[in-house]
């Protein structure tokens, strides 16, 4: 069980609302936006403590707290749940909020700089990357990035 230290300063930046509205956490947040603050000199994820808070024993270890408004800052215990990581990477896939990346063709990719007839270009050209740069209108580093990422499809 937490110290009773450690529950009152997890209290102290919660922004404690309706009993079925979120409770933001008003403390620092890392950088997927999930509470967190040190105690004693130890740190702690604040949506953890408020489910341990709520179980009234410590997560499982191979157990996480699960956010079912899907707010990393919430701290209202009846949103949290605790659960195994397949789980919670399940419920995000389901809910829409974790879609399998795939990779979009150049031509489909509303950001490509580059055809794909271009791209075939540099890479059979003897040209610099600073003249093939300037010839296309795009940075070094672009014309650096396909030729190493060429190079390295070779390799394999």
């Amino acid at each position: 069980m937490l110290p009773a230290t450690v529950i009152a300063e997890f209290w102290k930046r919660v922004d404690k609302r309706g009993p079925d509205e979120c409770w933001p956490w008003r403390g620092s947040r890392n950088q997927k936006g999930y509470g967190q603050f040190v105690h004693d000199g130890k740190a702690y994820t604040a949506n953890r403590v408020a489910l341990e808070i709520k179980l009234g024993r410590p997560i499982k270890p191979d157990h996480q707290s699960m956010h079912q408004c899907d707010h990393p800052w919430c701290q209202n215990d009846r949103h949290l749940e605790e659960g195994t990581n397949e789980q919670n990477a399940k419920e995000r896939v389901d809910r829409g909020l974790y879609a399998r990346r795939r990779k979009v063709p150049r031509a489909e990719n509303p950001n490509a700089k580059l055809s794909d007839e271009q791209v075939a270009y540099i890479l059979a050209s003897p040209l610099n990357g600073p003249r093939m740069a300037a010839k296309f209108n795009v940075a070094r580093s672009t014309i650096n990035r396909i030729r190493k990422r060429a190079g390295q499809r070779r390799k394999r």
